[in-house]
């Protein structure tokens, strides 16, 4: 009885100090890439292409970070309506990487055809 009391004691000690008893540490990676869009193609199409600068290359610590991004073309059946063919690109990319769906997210050029989606595995 006196060994249960302490191990409740010691995960309530735990609880206030913001600790989960049998948790487990998760690393995760990210990483970024650019891409390329064509919403409404006849067919879908993933490749990655040689690096360029698609951003007229005004600002150099921006182009110099994306220089480094490996970059793809993608080509997708569905309409640039309703976020529909961001959701493709999404899909797309997460396969690419050999993640699931919900592990890509656009991070900028929600409205462009030139985005940076970044993947959490």
């Amino acid at each position: 009885m006196h060994d249960e009391e302490n191990r409740h004691l010691s995960y309530g000690v735990m609880r206030d100090a913001g600790l989960k008893r049998d948790c487990k540490t998760v690393l995760k990676t990210t990483t970024s890439v650019r891409v390329k869009v064509t919403p409404g193609a006849s067919r879908e199409l993933v490749r990655e292409i040689e690096n360029e600068n698609i951003n007229g290359g005004t600002d150099k610590k921006h182009s110099q970070i994306l220089k480094n991004l490996r970059m793809f073309e993608i080509y997708v059946r569905e309409p640039a309506q309703k976020n529909m063919a961001n959701r493709r690109v999404c899909e797309l990319i997460a396969r690419e990487y050999g993640a699931p769906p919900s592990a890509a997210r656009i991070e900028s050029g929600h409205r462009s055809r030139n985005k940076i989606i970044r993947i959490t595995m």
